[in-house]
């Protein structure tokens, strides 16, 4: 609690004015220090996570600095600052994330593949290379992965992702059978 007086330089006014003042911290907000994604899914500041009583504002600076818009895309090895506001204050403190982008490479292989019918070929007889494991669709983007059993059909085309165990390539590799 406060009181002002008013003053005309010679005198000081009989009655003051008391001023209660509260001063208000929110909480810092809490979550993981790094934070993972797939360069595939394209993620965006609204898809880093972050806990606390009121508003998630993230920064690119520990303090101060220039707020995000929830539609800016992420940046792979670069640190994110969440801060908490109430809608009047906000944290002192601010939450540091370091954020990985995984993107796996292509896979690899020939792009005319062939195979006897005799042999009833599948897309198991399919072959491409990659750092973890080959998966094949029915498109170049999006589509249905073909489960390994799939019969092969003469003049389609097969394309191979490469799946890292957590994240998938953009890239796929189209083979022509």
């Amino acid at each position: 609690v406060y009181y002002a007086a008013n003053t005309d330089v010679t005198c000081e006014g009989t009655e003051r004015l008391k001023v209660t003042v509260i001063v208000t911290d929110p909480e810092k907000p809490k979550g993981a220090a790094e934070q993972n994604f797939c360069f595939i899914d394209e993620p965006k500041i609204e898809n880093l996570i972050a806990t606390a009583s009121g508003t998630i504002i993230w920064y690119d600076q520990p303090s101060g600095g220039i707020a995000y818009d929830d539609t800016d895309a992420l940046v792979n090895a670069l640190i994110y600052y969440a801060a908490n506001t109430d809608g009047t204050c906000e944290s002192a403190e601010r939450l540091e994330v370091i954020v990985t982008i995984t993107k796996p490479e292509e896979p690899e292989g020939d792009p005319n593949q062939s195979c006897c019918g005799i042999d009833e070929p599948t897309i198991e007889d399919l072959k491409a290379t990659a750092s973890g494991t080959i998966i094949w669709y029915d498109e170049l983007t999006g589509g249905t992965a073909y489960a390994t059993t799939v019969a092969l059909e003469d003049g389609l085309k097969y394309y191979a992702a490469n799946f890292d165990g957590t994240c998938e390539s953009t890239q796929r590799l189209e083979v022509t059978v």
